[in-house]
């Protein structure tokens, strides 16, 4: 009897084991697991390569190419992005010296940004895992943004637009970051 009860705790052991390993990996594969059902963009993306704070610009240039010109949307200047994709102008940013970050890791990616190339509505879409954030922005437009710890953002219009360009509930841009955990191990915070 003693040795059936062993056999079973080293059974549940081991299945508790694989099962972490499991959803270890599959976090690995996918970095950001809330991703909205009906944004799922990263697994197919051909820049899902691509790691903040590890990728290098030569490692960007590599996967997306040249950059050129774009309007980044929440700057409200144009920077060097990716306009190649149908849906979406891509936007990526780098480390800069001077920052909290240390140097080990300026002039490596910090994080793509999304902007819709046409009206993409999240009335009704579940931000659940998310933490939300009010923000205004320098022209004074309202949008709400969900971050959650895996270096996801949402940043949602909270108001119509006088001229109609989005209305409450569009989306303005996803961010694909570092994790929380990532970035604090960095700056040597826990």
């Amino acid at each position: 009897m003693k040795t059936i009860v062993t056999l079973i705790a080293v059974l549940f052991a081991t299945s508790t084991c694989t099962a972490q390993a499991k959803l270890s990996s599959a976090q690995e594969r996918n970095p950001y697991p809330n991703e909205l059902p009906t944004l799922k963009l990263y697994g197919g993306a051909k820049w899902n390569s691509l790691r903040p704070y590890v990728s290098t610009d030569a490692d960007i240039r590599k996967v997306l190419g040249k950059p050129v010109a774009v309007c980044d949307e929440l700057l409200k200047e144009y920077v060097a992005g990716y306009e190649d994709d149908f849906d979406w102008t891509i936007v990526v940013s780098v480390v800069g010296k001077g920052g909290e970050l240390p140097d080990s890791v300026v002039e490596r990616l910090d994080f793509i940004t999304l902007y819709p190339k046409r009206r993409v509505s999240l009335v009704g879409a579940d931000f659940s895992a998310f933490f939300p954030m009010s923000v205004r922005d320098r022209s004074g437009v309202e949008t709400i943004v969900y971050y959650d710890k895996f270096g996801l953002r949402y940043s949602v219009y909270s108001e119509d637009s006088a001229d109609g360009r989005f209305q409450a509930g569009d989306l303005e841009l996803i961010r694909y970051g570092a994790s929380r955990e990532d970035h604090q191990n960095l700056i040597g915070k826990p």
